[in-house]
């Protein structure tokens, strides 16, 4: 688990995070949205250390990172940030090979990690012997988070890593990264200026302004809750079409009450990773108030509420 209390840092006598608290727990990621200047990638850098805070704490698996060596605790969190930042005199295995270099692993067991990530990232092992330059924007992100891997770490940090690329491989990319996510149980912070991405990738959001968290909770708070009116014109501002694609289970919330644990006779089910546009389709040529969301078994889950969508759209 991460927790961070009361974390403050000015620049020039300005705050730029403004005591901050949040948690994220183990196997969790946690969104951190906002427009340009809100905080969000200072926070994220004080989290490894890249930058001090002037006051707070951040404990890392119950350990204030501040008493750890700060060369080890970076190698031990994963970074992977919008600009790459691959090494263009070094070919992409050394590249994702660097930091297992560094730590003196045996040329085999590094090898053997260099084709196991550039497969875990769906990547043609072969691309190992070639330079950044000559991978496309999409594979370079694709082998900045394989580096981010490398050391196998449980948490992971990630500024702006698609918003570079084109709407269909940042897409792509955010589906490799949730499955990632899901497979090895990584914990993570991702920080994004999109909200579709945040709804999408994120288990909790926090969105800053001005160095603040106005809110901090899941994408259907945001949607039923905000809190305050800048929250509500954040959102309102974002909604539309780059969101219908979100699984309709970021978005559903308890089944009525009157469905007592059971799905209504005559209403089909969606599978929690039914895209909103399917759903919608649905909510259109139905008079219906709700529609169930159920596991692999037929069992009910939850319910998309017409009125939650109608909120988003």
């Amino acid at each position: 688990m991460l927790r961070v209390e009361n974390l403050y840092k000015a620049f020039a006598g300005r705050p730029a995070v403004d005591h901050i608290s949040f948690e994220v727990p183990a196997g969790e990621t946690l969104c951190l949205i906002g427009s340009s200047g809100s905080g969000k990638t200072t926070t994220l850098r004080m989290l490894n250390r890249l930058i001090e805070p002037d006051s707070g704490q951040i404990t890392l698996q119950g350990l204030n990172i501040t008493e750890l060596d700060a060369v080890k605790l970076r190698r031990g969190i994963g970074y992977v940030i919008q600009q790459i930042g691959l090494l263009p005199h070094l070919d992409i295995g050394r590249n994702i090979g660097l930091l297992p270099e560094l730590e003196g692993w045996p040329k085999s067991k590094i090898q053997a990690r260099i084709k196991e990530l550039l497969e875990l990232m769906q990547l043609d092992p072969a691309l190992a012997r070639r330079y950044p330059h000559e991978l496309s924007g999409g594979q370079q992100q694709r082998v900045g988070v394989a580096r981010a891997l490398a050391l196998n770490p449980p948490f992971i940090l990630l500024d702006e890593p698609f918003g570079a690329l084109d709407p269909l491989t940042r897409t792509q990319l955010q589906d490799v990264f949730l499955e990632l996510q899901q497979r090895f149980g990584l914990t993570a912070i991702l920080v994004t200026h999109d909200l579709a991405e945040a709804f999408k990738c994120g288990h909790h959001i926090a969105l800053m302004h001005q160095g603040q968290i106005l809110q901090h909770g899941t994408p259907l708070d945001f949607l039923k809750q905000p809190a305050g009116s800048f929250v509500a014109e954040f959102v309102m501002s974002q909604s539309g079409e780059q969101l219908l694609e979100l699984p309709v289970g970021k978005l559903a919330g308890p089944a009525p009450a009157k469905w007592a644990g059971q799905v209504p006779e005559g209403l089909s089910g969606l599978s929690p990773d039914t895209p909103l546009r399917q759903a919608l389709k649905i909510l259109l040529h139905t008079e219906h108030s709700a529609l169930p969301v159920i596991d692999s078994d037929g069992q009910l889950l939850a319910a998309l509420l017409r009125a939650d969508v109608g909120r988003l759209l």
